[in-house]
């Protein structure tokens, strides 16, 4: 289903990974120290080694913690899948097709409006993802919920679910919402050498937009947003830091 693909903070600045640091340590205490007691025994693994044997603190850690949730006339949720299958840990994407009504060619999460039928945000992204790219909800294991965003309009509230592929099936893209599915390795979106941040404008309000270039796709908009909401659990730390205090 067609899903809002941007967002709209009021202004503020987008700072970078040094200066995110103090702030985003708070949220990712159970990462941060299965790190470290890796550390002080001496054990070298890879750090992608490592990222893909710790999903299981990463799903306490999103469940630990308070989470924003906003209420807004619609509700809309995503699927943010994480393929872990043995290659680089990377983020599935899609781009949406110049056909749609709104948002037209913007790379996003397969997702979309919440139907009655649904019995939360997280089975809506399930079934959004599978209709849109053919993505069996069997093979999704949901490690939980991210923050609530709001859309540019900022009448209807974006639901992320965090989801681990661990064996990627055969994906078939609905040819009327999405032009092609790819991804982006978490290598890539950790470094903030990634990343650009423009200045975004709607009437009288302004924010920081951010940007990642990646395999001739763009990665920015809430679809960003969400992906460096994610990020800001891995014990690294986010690339930039966004302006959560000002999306209520």
């Amino acid at each position: 289903m067609d899903t809002p693909a941007s967002t709209a903070p009021t202004p503020s600045g987008i700072r970078g990974r040094g200066q995110a640091r103090a702030a985003g340590a708070q949220a990712r205490p159970l990462l941060s120290s299965i790190f470290a007691a890796i550390a002080s025994k001496g054990q070298k693994l890879d750090v992608w080694e490592k990222l893909s044997v710790n999903f299981e603190s990463l799903k306490k850690a999103l469940a630990a913690r308070p989470r924003r949730s906003i209420e807004r006339p619609k509700a809309a949720a995503v699927l943010v899948p994480i393929v872990d299958d043995g290659g680089p840990l990377r983020m599935l994407l899609t781009r949406r097709t110049e056909t749609l009504p709104t948002h037209k060619g913007h790379v996003a999460f397969p997702g979309g409006m919440i139907e009655a039928e649904d019995a939360d945000a997280a089975v809506a992204a399930l079934r959004e993802a599978e209709e849109e790219v053919g993505l069996d909800r069997a093979s999704v294991e949901v490690l939980g919920w991210l923050d609530d965003f709001v859309t540019v309009y900022d009448d209807t509230t974006v639901t992320p679910i965090v989801g681990l592929v661990s064996s990627l099936p055969e994906l078939r893209p609905d040819p009327k919402e999405v032009a092609r599915i790819f991804s982006i390795p978490l290598q890539t979106l950790l470094s903030p050498a990634s990343w650009r941040v423009e200045e975004a404008s709607r009437g009288k309000f302004s924010w920081p937009m951010p940007f990642c270039d990646y395999d001739g796709e763009v990665l920015w908009g809430l679809t960003a947003y969400i992906a460096v909401h994610l990020l800001e659990f891995w014990p690294e730390g986010p690339p930039l830091e966004i302006p959560h205090h000002l999306i209520k």
